[in-house]
């Protein structure tokens, strides 16, 4: 988006994009917030929403590229490369100074991998690829062994309507594979993805934010894979914070203080990685603190 765009040349002002991602089972409106938080930081920004549907959100989450294909034949889900190709098609064609993405629970996550993908083996998306700076994730990745109890209670928070188009995909991928062969390559897609996003050496910034009462985000896991993260990656491209007590995808309203300062000194580190080329950012004040029942990595410019 251009900002005073009936000014003078000197005036006219392009702002950053953010993908606000939303989890499984999310609404429009309840992104509303996060776009008003980045509407109002750093000097603004262009914010679009993106919310895969549900069954797209569970095909990702179970599906080999073989179990894909099952699907297309059915031709009523989209998956997630295809809605990752929309938005990058959209936002490549939207004037911005960067990109920051940023992913709820693993609902967003998936549409990350996905984009991640593209950016890294589709030349036709160089360009989008060359403004992407940071990525935030909220409440994710959240660790789930296939087809298990944990990655069930999440359809709770569904509609109805959803919840049975959840329940008709996995009684047909169930009835065409069996029910062996499809808890098997559920497992198997579990595993591919939670060492993805390990282990992804994609060069963006990260914000990895999280809670120790998460229900749908198991801590311990979640932890683990941040700290191996900062540990290969180095401090300064891995941030997060930790809260005590917050539910999944919540804690923008239970600590709606420390959710904006992180996020909007994040931003500020991707403003200026973007302005200087991606020559690389000096910071001060790198530690882990415990403050008010909160873990607190926060790292602030010189």
């Amino acid at each position: 988006m251009l900002r005073n765009i009936d000014g003078p040349k000197e005036s006219i002002t392009i702002l950053p994009l953010v993908i606000l991602a939303g989890w499984l089972g999310c609404q429009p409106k309840s992104l509303d917030r996060y776009a008003k938080l980045y509407e109002e930081i750093g000097g603004g920004c262009t914010v679009i929403r993106k919310i895969a549907s549900a069954p797209s959100i569970v095909m990702a989450a179970t599906s080999t590229g073989k179990n894909r294909q099952f699907n297309n034949m059915h031709g009523d889900i989209m998956t997630m490369e295809d809605f990752a190709k929309d938005v990058l098609d959209e936002i490549t064609i939207i004037p911005c100074s960067f990109i920051l993405f940023h992913g709820f629970s693993n609902g967003g996550c998936f549409l990350w991998e996905s984009i991640r993908g593209l950016l890294q083996t589709d030349p036709k998306y160089e360009s989008a690829k060359s403004k992407f700076r940071g990525i935030v994730f909220d409440s994710s990745p959240a660790y789930y062994s296939g087809y298990d109890e944990l990655f069930q209670n999440a359809f709770k928070f569904c509609s109805s309507d959803d919840q049975v188009k959840i329940q008709r995909y996995i009684k047909e991928r169930e009835a065409s594979e069996g029910i062996d062969v499809f808890m098997r390559s559920s497992k198997t897609r579990s595993q591919y993805y939670w060492e993805n996003m390990k282990n992804c050496d994609f060069p963006l910034q990260s914000l990895y934010i999280c809670s120790k009462d998460d229900k749908l985000t198991p801590f311990e896991e979640l932890y683990e894979l941040i700290q191996y993260r900062v540990t290969t990656l180095g401090s300064d491209r891995i941030w997060y914070i930790v809260f005590e007590n917050s539910p999944h995808c919540r804690h923008i309203l239970n600590h709606p203080k420390e959710y904006k300062d992180i996020v909007s000194v994040f931003l500020k580190n991707c403003l200026t990685k973007s302005r200087e080329g991606d020559v690389g950012v000096k910071f001060k004040n790198t530690n882990s603190v415990n403050q008010g029942g909160k873990e607190v990595k926060f790292i602030s410019l010189l």
